[in-house]
């Protein structure tokens, strides 16, 4: 004799595997775009159908295009090896117009083997929906990730630098270059927009920071003036700071009144611990980088 407890065990519902949210996903998108025509992958070949839509190539090579797929590797690999060679330059987003490119042609490779005849229409709407899709869900992220932990292109004057993000604070000493973040600032109609700056270290916390009409001497040593200093005044740098008066290249909008920039120049000049971004390496593979 069957017992309840046995009963309701017998009529309980599997659980969903780890991949079933890419079914929703692709049900969802199905009916959006109206191309039930697209069958599901079986749970049989789901691991193909992940491989050719995250790896680029792999769908063709799979399904007999051996030729066409190891091209898509190659100028992959290609377009790869510029996009990071070359990053901030213009070269460099080419290079990753081109990888999302090869990458979406072999999702919708995929895609076309498991779909019957699809409307025009709606085949420019499957590409502009797995372009995105691609984008947004891969190369977005992974782009932001990279800047944050290996490489941070920043542009400065009309040449690019790239700044080594994954650095202690604690390690800048004076005299070194450092990315810091900005936060925007408003005084007097004077606007200076929030961003990144880029700027040499002249004096650490504790530092005494002395302006005079002719020079700036820090500690006894003595550097040039910089535009827009103050005059006769006398700093310390305050804990977990430092000393870095804005470069030039800082853009600063609304009406330039030399008085009311100075004062915001000289807000920006003590710069946290907690702004900083980075150092910039000494070499980028084989170019090395000449700072301003």
């Amino acid at each position: 004799m069957v017992g309840m407890n046995d009963m309701s065990k017998t009529y309980y519902p599997p659980r969903a595997r780890w991949y079933s949210p890419v079914f929703y996903f692709w049900s969802w998108l199905r009916r959006r775009l109206r191309v039930e025509s697209i069958p599901l992958p079986s749970a049989a070949n789901v691991r193909c159908v992940l491989l050719g839509v995250l790896l680029p190539g792999y769908a063709c090579a799979a399904y007999g295009h051996g030729k066409i797929g190891r091209a898509i590797y190659r100028g992959y690999a290609l377009a790869s090896a510029v996009f990071i060679l070359w990053l901030g330059y213009s070269i460099s987003s080419l290079a990753l117009g081109i990888m999302i490119s090869l990458h979406v042609a072999s999702v919708l490779y995929l895609i076309g083997r498991r779909s019957g005849e699809l409307a025009f229409r709606r085949r420019v709407a499957l590409s502009l929906a797995v372009f995105s899709t691609v984008y947004l869900c891969i190369y977005y992220p992974l782009q932001r990730q990279f800047e944050k932990w290996v490489a941070m292109p920043l542009r400065v004057g009309n040449k690019v630098v790239m700044v080594r993000p994954h650095v202690l604070a604690g390690a800048v000493k004076q005299g070194d270059w450092v990315a810091y973040r900005m936060d925007s600032l408003l005084r007097e109609n004077v606007y200076l927009a929030a961003g990144l700056g880029f700027g040499q270290v002249q004096a650490l916390a504790g530092d005494r920071v002395v302006f005079t009409p002719h020079n700036l001497q820090v500690n006894g040593g003595l550097f040039p003036r910089r535009a827009l200093m103050p005059v006769n005044e006398t700093w310390v740098v305050p804990e977990k700071h430092w000393f870095i008066w804005p470069d030039s290249a800082i853009s600063i909008f609304g009406n330039s009144q030399n008085d009311a920039v100075a004062r915001l120049m000289r807000e920006s000049a003590m710069v946290s611990e907690s702004q900083f971004v980075g150092k910039p390496f000494r070499r980028w593979f084989w170019r090395r980088q000449t700072l301003p």
